[in-house]
């Protein structure tokens, strides 16, 4: 992961605890992908995924995001909770987006979005 990725991660999870978020894992990942964090809301496990860009690049974090990386998020996801024992948990996906830099950025937070 670049220093970027690292950053972003680092300013996401603190907001999410900060909003009353409990860490369970950063990078949790295997053969199929890779999920950011993964932190409790209550009593629902939330799988997050965060992207960051520059103020200056003409799309929005969520952009990125393509029909096969949520798929793969979702399968890891899935892997979580079996190794965990965790079959009847309630879970959700977020996304955390990022614009700008360390020093000056907009946070956006999008609960359940895929």
């Amino acid at each position: 992961m670049n220093d970027k990725g690292q950053w972003a991660e680092k300013i996401a999870g603190e907001y999410l605890e900060k909003s009353g978020y409990s860490p369970l894992l950063c990078n949790f990942s295997w053969k199929y992908g890779e999920i950011d964090l993964i932190m409790k809301d209550k009593d629902t496990i939330v799988f997050i995924e965060v992207r960051s860009l520059s103020r200056e690049d003409n799309i929005h974090p969520s952009e990125t995001i393509t029909k096969n990386k949520v798929k793969r998020i979702k399968k890891t996801a899935e892997f979580f909770l079996h190794k965990n024992k965790l079959h009847e948990a309630f879970c959700r996906f977020d996304f955390i987006s990022l614009q700008g830099t360390p020093e000056d950025y907009i946070i956006e937070h999008i609960k359940d979005a895929f």
